[in-house]
């Protein structure tokens, strides 16, 4: 079981650091320091800022998805899913979205619009067909079917309390450092 808790903590590192990266990304990307190249590279600089931020948000996912995807993936099975350095791509791909919509609830209402179901499987299949030789041709069939079981769940879940639980006890050393 201590081999299982060295990696979940490894893991649960990366996925915090996915989420801290995802904020700092998409507000430089969307609201401050990139986003007039962005627009201008992109040619969107007489669409309505709406538009502009709809492309700039679709760029963000097909860049995660795209970097997720060239990589070949880990199979993955109740048996050897703590022992990973990092969650699977298909984990990790779940959670960043996650924490985009949660960032575009927060900062941009009108965007989370955008931000479907359908939109998003649409990138992810023009993201998975121009990367497919990269790692391949394989897909995250296995690892998406896994985190769909039951124990996929359960790792899911353990994976984000432990995550939740590591982002506390930053904001408890921060206090302790403050209160010195």
């Amino acid at each position: 079981m201590n081999g299982e808790k060295g990696k979940i903590e490894e893991q649960t590192f990366e996925y915090a650091a996915d989420a801290y990266a995802v904020v700092q990304v998409l507000n430089n990307l969307i609201d401050c320091n990139w986003r007039q190249q962005a627009v201008m590279l992109l040619n969107l600089d007489t669409q309505s800022t709406n538009i502009q931020d709809q492309a700039l948000f679709s760029c963000f996912v097909v860049a995660i998805g795209g970097y997720l995807f060239s990589r070949p993936p880990d199979v993955v099975d109740s048996s050897n899913i703590h022992k990973l350095e990092h969650p699977p791509q298909a984990a990790r791909m779940d959670h960043i979205m996650r924490q985009a919509v949660k960032w575009s609830k927060a900062s941009h209402p009108g965007l989370t619009a955008h931000i479907t179901p359908d939109r998003f499987q649409s990138l992810m299949n023009a993201v998975g067909a121009a990367t497919s030789e990269m790692n391949g041709g394989k897909d995250w069939s296995v690892q998406t079917a896994f985190l769909q079981s039951d124990a996929g769940c359960a790792y899911l879940k353990k994976l984000d309390e432990s995550v939740q639980t590591f982002i506390q006890s930053l904001g408890s050393s921060s206090d302790r450092q403050q209160n010195s």
